[in-house]
């Protein structure tokens, strides 16, 4: 039987939260729960990426903002910038065109750290 030592929880059922849990599931002696602040992703905006800028700062965007910036954001009030985070089925990517960006590959490499190069790191993006 199942205990709840057995138990895994993820938190949040985005891009990486929803992959995390579906592997984890392949174990099959653990329980795993996957839990969602916000709901199903019901809204018809979220089904088109061309449309999914409206779900922006409704009721399904955590709605933060960034901190104020002294020397950029000149244009943007109080020199903040919107940083829409999904809270709906889905996260983030929900509410943000549907689209995945990999990091440029310096940004790997200049960890100076060889298990986390970007050529080290390539396989794992392509499983993606």
């Amino acid at each position: 039987s199942t205990t709840v030592a057995d138990s895994l929880t993820t938190v949040g059922s985005g891009s990486a939260g929803a992959v995390l849990a579906n592997r984890l599931s392949e174990q099959k002696d653990k329980r795993i729960l996957l839990i969602e602040a916000g709901g199903a992703d019901t809204q018809e905006e979220i089904h088109m990426p061309g449309a999914s800028m409206k779900c922006q700062g409704g009721e399904i965007d955590w709605q933060y903002k960034t901190t104020p910036q002294r020397h950029s954001h000149f244009g943007c009030v109080n020199q903040q910038s919107n940083w829409p985070r999904g809270k709906v089925l889905g996260g983030c990517s929900s509410i943000s065109y549907m689209q995945y960006v990999r990091g440029d590959a310096l940004d790997y490499d200049n960890w100076e750290l060889p298990q986390w190069s970007f050529t080290e790191m390539l396989p794992y993006f392509k499983k993606l």
